[in-house]
């Protein structure tokens, strides 16, 4: 319960479409500060901060239109864009560290972009670092890191202040199919250039040691590499087993002592490192610099079975509150589950909120072998969830003065509704997004499992997955028609609809309204006057409420919108032509 010694937490603490979450501690404005994906919606990388972690405020994006062009994001694919963006402050400013994904450079020719900064931009492999003296901006970039490969690229300072870039791509010489590796390099901060040359090839070729290769025999998609320094040692954390129900993250650490660059020639030198055809190091495979933790995965809902509600736990990031103690902002997917036993999700991946704890265990927390380590007293341990839940709650309950768990809780209630009256004008317009591809619509992020959607006279609404799944929406009252088309892996439902004409009059002002409720697609008619006191409800609405007066006249199973069934990374949009 909470008071006034006490504040909640509830999660999805950033609701619809925010995935792959990093944050920090910003000591100079006593604030954490979030940073998202964002794909190709404009403005992108949207950044929230709180002091609380129970109220985040959308303080502006990182992408504006002028800056979405120069990052080519109107010739992305669908789920391309801006990737896994890091956020740290370096040297006293700010830096996002990402990656576009999926460029179509054809496209981008064709069009007549810039030929030498999309040269730049392939030649880092989408790559690039904006930074800001202001979270409002101006925002200054895109630098392009040239020789950069991969994704979910991580910026990291060191104690003696050296800066690593360090991220995943796909193994250079795999082991099974789909294995990854972390690499990491030094970067310089002024000019955004690798810093370790390779001797032996051009020196316009950086040097990039392999870390990691994943935690066990077979691990795929080992990726979102974040370092941090705690005391002598490095930790580094990691994503494993894909952005689906297999998600997970995994941690391990290496003593390091003054620096981590000479650690990792302190090893070249102890261990040995083989070199890729490319010239590339990588740490000896059979006894590894990082020591993983032997209660790897820490933090997973792959264990529990499709009927959770929330799937799909990883890519997560540590920080440090100077007031609650340590805490983990992770994604995850908050699943419509089915009487069936089927799940299927249509808001995307969330950022979800986790306190931590660092924990010692003398009879496990040192493996047999971890060279360069001091006695296990030096360390922090391994990081575990406060609350012995074993599993993201949905509700977290913190006590201001010591920051400790009070109570965490595990029963969502998932029944209201998302209302959108796009006539009533009351979306605020910093929510609002564009497509570049979809021109003259404006979308909000779907935010709830269940939405409904007044059809405004005359506008064109949609429920937008990717290119290939939406439906859209039409109310034309000059012919009192409604017309939903539905498009589904490129199959086509176009259907119009008569209703409150002459041979069929309601006896009450109505107005169409499509409805996405337990995995089906509604449209109807509903009485105005119900549909205000839903909106008046604000999210106090349910769907029986709606339910029980909607005149249903459309329904179609609704899966063809979900991730699973579009294999988007996005979640849906609900939009409205300009």
């Amino acid at each position: 319960m909470e008071s006034l010694n006490t504040f909640t937490i509830t999660n999805p603490a950033i609701r619809g479409m925010a995935p792959d979450p990093s944050w920090i501690w910003d000591g100079d404005l006593d604030c954490a500060v979030l940073v998202n994906s964002s794909f190709n919606t404009v403005p992108g990388l949207p950044i929230h901060t709180s002091r609380e972690l129970d109220c985040w405020q959308n303080v502006g994006f990182a992408i504006d239109e002028n800056m979405a062009a120069r990052l080519f994001l109107p010739f992305v694919q669908d789920s391309g864009g801006a990737y896994a963006p890091t956020i740290r402050k370096i040297r006293g400013q700010y830096v996002i560290a990402c990656t576009i994904a999926r460029l179509q450079d054809d496209e981008a020719r064709a069009a007549g972009v810039d030929e030498a900064e999309l040269e730049r931009c392939l030649r880092a492999n989408g790559n690039f670092v904006l930074t800001a003296s202001s979270l409002e901006g101006p925002w200054n970039g895109p630098f392009w890191i040239e020789g950069a490969e991969g994704i979910d690229p991580d910026i990291f300072e060191d104690a003696n202040g050296d800066v690593f870039w360090t991220q995943t791509r796909p193994a250079h010489n795999p082991q099974w199919e789909q294995q990854t590796e972390v690499w990491t390099c030094r970067i310089d901060p002024q000019t955004w250039r690798f810093v370790d040359m390779l001797d032996d090839l051009s020196q316009s070729e950086p040097c990039k040691t392999v870390l990691w290769r994943g935690s066990m025999i077979g691990a795929v998609w080992c990726e979102g590499p974040h370092l941090y320094r705690m005391g002598e040692w490095v930790y580094l954390m990691t994503a494993e087993g894909g952005t689906s129900r297999d998600h997970s993250e995994m941690i391990m650490r290496a003593h390091v002592g003054g620096g981590l660059h000479a650690a990792i020639d302190r090893w070249h030198d102890e261990y040995g490192a083989c070199r890729t055809q490319d010239g590339d190091a990588v740490l000896c495979e059979t006894v590894r610099m990082f020591a993983t933790n032997p209660k790897n995965p820490f933090i997973t809902h792959r264990n529990l079975s499709n009927m959770a509600p929330v799937q799909c736990v990883g890519h997560a990031d540590l920080m440090h509150h100077p007031r609650y103690g340590w805490w983990l902002a992770c994604l995850g997917v908050r699943e419509s589950v089915l009487e069936t036993g089927a799940s299927w999700n249509y808001v995307g991946r969330e950022t979800f909120l986790a306190p931590v704890a660092w924990q010692v265990d003398p009879s496990c927390n040192v493996p047999p072998r971890e060279p360069l380590m001091p006695s296990h007293e030096d360390t922090l341990g391994w990081p575990v969830l406060r609350g012995s839940l074993g599993r993201l709650p949905d509700t977290l309950t913190i006590e201001r003065a010591s920051g400790e768990l009070v109570e965490a809780s595990v029963d969502a209630d998932e029944s209201k509704l998302q209302l959108l009256d796009w006539d009533a004008q009351h979306i605020d317009d910093s929510r609002t997004l564009a497509l570049p591809t979809v021109p003259n619509m404006r979308y909000v992020r779907m935010d709830r499992l269940n939405m409904a959607m007044a059809v405004p006279q005359g506008k064109s609404v949609s429920l937008y997955e990717d290119s290939g799944h939406y439906v859209e929406c039409l109310w034309d009252p000059s012919e009192s028609l409604v017309r939903w088309k539905l498009v589904a892996d490129h199959w086509v439902d176009d259907r119009s609809y008569t209703w409150g004409d002459e041979s069929s009059p309601y006896e009450e002002p109505m107005i169409p309204v499509v409805m996405l409720a337990y995995s089906t697609l509604y449209l109807g008619a509903l009485p105005s006057r119900v549909w205000n006191e839903c909106v008046a409800a604000e999210h106090g609405c349910t769907v029986a409420c709606v339910a029980r007066e909607l005149d249903v006249f459309g329904q179609a199973n609704a899966q063809f919108l979900s991730t699973e069934w579009s294999q988007s990374f996005t979640g849906c949009l609900l939009g409205v032509e300009q």
